[in-house]
């Protein structure tokens, strides 16, 4: 074995002083971790390069757990959330809890045309139209229940 050079001995030392904080930054990316970030808005958090998370990963894999366990929490406070707004008898709530869980279904409208389904040209800006104010409704209908349930100031 060969005795390093220069070179290999000032990457050595530059390798140490960047990875001197990296306690600081590893609690820096639990944080970020802990707030829902994607890898890149975690490493902007820490000030780390992406390259430096995947080497900090592979050198430590149990890393990779604990940086999930942090993931893992924002969704956990969201459901404790809705547990306590359900318990409550906050019925909106319990509505599109149970909607989305699939357990009941979401008012549909739905538009039937001729035999066929096919809709004549001359009959499709009155079907543009329509679709136009049913958005508009819909839109509306959600920023009312959106303000109704708190979501958003009146």
């Amino acid at each position: 074995m060969a005795r390093p050079t220069d070179k290999e001995l000032w990457k050595k030392h530059i390798s140490e002083a960047m990875s001197k904080d990296q306690p600081g930054k590893i609690i820096r990316l639990k944080e970020a971790f802990a707030m829902d970030c994607t890898i890149a808005e975690a490493c902007c958090f820490a000030e780390i390069s992406q390259q430096t998370y995947y080497t900090w990963i592979k050198k430590n894999p149990e890393l990779l757990d604990e940086f999930q366990e942090m993931k893992n929490k924002l969704p956990l406070a969201a459901r404790n959330n809705i547990k306590k707004g359900l318990e409550s008898g906050d019925v909106p709530l319990s509505e599109r809890y149970l909607t989305r869980k699939g357990l009941i279904e979401p008012d549909k409208v739905s538009i039937e045309h001729n035999i066929t389904g096919n809709i004549p040209a001359n009959d499709r800006s009155a079907v543009e139209e329509f679709h136009s104010k049913l958005k508009g409704n819909i839109r509306e209908r959600s920023l009312d229940k959106a303000k109704q349930d708190g979501e958003l100031p009146n």
